[in-house]
């Protein structure tokens, strides 16, 4: 089985990338476009390669809705334990 690359950049920063990035004002712009875009119905399954801590989960979530899927992968582990720690408010979605 292959293994995950060594990422420490993304370890050390994984809790406190979403602020140090400037979500709000900078990324969350052209993250909305991309998902109105990508226009994922309700129901949809969609693929987030390069997830990193999830930014894009509540997005995506409010666009398939409760019977959509959502996986997310990416190289750094610790960015994915960030996607999955419940940071984001995908409305008690896993």
């Amino acid at each position: 089985m292959p293994t995950m690359p060594r990422l420490p950049r993304y370890r050390l920063g994984a809790r406190v990338y979403d602020v140090v990035s400037m979500e709000q004002l900078v990324y969350r712009p052209g993250r909305r476009a991309a998902i109105e875009a990508l226009a994922p119905g309700a129901g949809a399954r969609v693929l987030d390669v390069g997830c990193g801590t999830g930014l894009n989960l509540p997005l995506l979530a409010d666009a398939v809705g409760p019977a959509g899927e959502i996986v997310g992968v990416d190289a750094s582990a610790a960015m994915l334990r960030q996607a999955g720690s419940g940071s984001h408010d995908t409305a008690g979605r896993t």
